[in-house]
This record gives C-alpha cells, structure tokens and sequence, in this order.
C-alpha cells in the first residue's frame, strides 16, 4: 500500500487525521508526474473532498477558485 493509500485509510477510518499533513502531501506532489504520482494527487485530493475539516474546506474552496479560472478551450 502506497503512501497516499495510507494517509486516505486513516482519513475514512477516523477523523483524527493531520489535515495539514495530507494538504502539504498533496501540494509536495507533481501532478504533472507518472500515472502513480498523478492517482497520488487524486487520492489525497479525495480524502480532503469527504473530510469535514474546516481547513480541508478552506483548501478545496481554493482549488474551486484555481479551476475556475481556467479556461477549457485551452486544452482542446
């Protein structure tokens, strides 16, 4: 089980998971990389999305502002 499996575990097991740890993970890892780095991203992406955290919100309300000022004809 990789990493990010893990920190995701502990997420949908208990709430009592480092919010900030698993936001730094997620910042720390290239999207842009391997299909493995790329399902990393998604998975600790994941676990912040169903997290009741405030800051896990605050983070994904910042990752809404980011995507929404992209524009989807620039990857046509």
């Amino acid at each position: 089980m990789g990493r990010a499996e893990s920190i995701i575990m502990k997420l949908e097991v208990s709430e009592a998971v480092d919010v900030k740890k698993i936001i730094k993970e997620l910042i720390d890892t290239s999207w842009g990389g391997s299909n493995e780095e790329q399902g990393k991203a998604i998975q600790l992406l994941r676990g912040l999305a169903f997290s009741e955290d405030p800051l896990s919100n605050k983070f994904m309300q910042a990752m809404d502002k980011w995507s929404s000022a992209l524009d989807a004809k620039d990857f046509e």
